[in-house]
């Protein structure tokens, strides 16, 4: 089983009470919102017993207000670099950790049709098969 890109718009989507959907296509157009994107991960580990899977998680804050997507990518960031948040069982497999790829959530340098600012942040996860 590999960790599920639905399942974890829909824990954020909990956690936080912000929608979060599944991209990349990113067609919804409300405000503070996020998106989990899939991508290609570091494949097993450990012996075939790990595997490293990665998404991106992009934020979008209120029409002309930049700040309330950087906050909700640092909540994002919070809860998913929290060290009480692993070991756990979450999003369809055994998460043992969690870590950016590439560096902590920065802003998108382009904006949308509707002035909205954007984050993003890449995470890789490990999990037990």
């Amino acid at each position: 089983m590999s960790l599920s890109a639905k399942l974890l718009a829909e824990w954020l989507t909990s956690q936080l009470n912000k929608p979060f959907q599944v991209g990349p296509d990113d067609t919804e157009m409300p405000d503070e919102y996020g998106v989990v994107t899939v991508l290609p991960g570091t494949g097993m580990k450990r012996e075939g017993t790990f595997y490293g899977a990665a998404f991106q998680i992009t934020t979008r804050g209120v029409q002309r207000v930049a700040a309330t997507a950087e906050d909700l990518a640092k909540q994002v960031d919070v809860l998913l670099m929290s060290p009480s948040t692993y070991p756990n069982e979450l999003w369809g497999d055994y998460v043992t950790s969690c870590e950016w790829i590439g560096g902590a959530p920065s802003p998108v340098l382009t904006f949308d049709a509707g002035r909205r600012v954007t984050w993003t942040c890449s995470y890789l996860f490990d999990a037990a098969y």
